[in-house]
C-alpha cells in the first residue's frame, strides 16, 4: 500500500518500484484513497526501479531478461 501525505492542500502518494506494475499501482493508490477518504491525488511519486520501455524490440536487452508486464498499453 502506498504511503500517503498532504501538505498545503497537496495530496501525494509514495510508491515503491515499479517494475512494470503500473496497473497494480494505480489500484493500490486508489484503494488507499478510499481508505483515507480522498477523491485521488495530485502527485504519484515512483521510486526506485521503473521500467518505462514500450518499446523491447528497438532496445539493447538481452532477449530472455525482457517481460513486459503491463507496459504494452501504447
Amino acid at each position: 500500500m502506498p504511503e500517503l501525505q498532504e501538505s498545503q492542500g497537496l495530496r501525494v502518494a509514495i510508491e515503491g518500484c515499479g517494475h512494470g506494475v503500473l496497473h497494480s499501482i494505480y489500484a493500490s493508490v486508489t484503494q488507499a484513497c478510499h481508505e483515507k477518504g480522498w477523491p485521488g491525488v495530485d502527485l504519484l511519486i515512483i521510486g526506485g526501479d521503473f521500467q518505462v520501455s514500450r518499446s523491447l524490440q528497438s532496445c539493447e536487452i538481452p532477449s530472455n531478461t525482457r517481460s513486459r508486464s503491463a507496459m504494452p498499453q501504447t
